[in-house]
């Protein structure tokens, strides 16, 4: 995080000074993609973690897509759920950012 004169880059999140105590505050998306990713591995069931993540902003607001890999056995609605609320959770902790949306697609399955 730095301080930033107020222009509005595609790599990262701007976050207003009234949000911040003063400070202008520009989240790379990099960021928000590390986090999904640690958090992922993070989650009981989730093999690959980082196959695909994609991260869509709008202002102070982000959504994110995730592909997975699985274990076989795992049951899909519990662990997507898992999934969705530890992500979403994390990021909003650590950065301030609403998350909008968790969107995920198991892409394939593994023993």
């Amino acid at each position: 995080m730095h301080k930033d004169s107020g222009h509005n880059s595609d790599l990262g999140i701007m976050l207003n000074a009234s949000d911040t105590g003063g400070l202008m505050l520009n989240i790379s998306k990099d960021v928000i993609i590390g986090i999904a990713g640690f958090t992922l591995q993070n989650v009981s069931g989730v093999k690959s973690p980082t196959k695909t993540i994609k991260v869509d902003r709008e202002q102070d607001q982000v959504s994110l897509d995730l592909g997975l890999t699985i274990s076989y056995g795992a049951n899909l609605l519990k662990l997507c759920s898992e999934v969705q609320r530890s992500v979403a959770e994390n990021i909003e902790l650590m950065t301030g950012l609403k998350v909008r949306a968790v969107n995920v697609t198991v892409q394939s399955v593994v023993e």
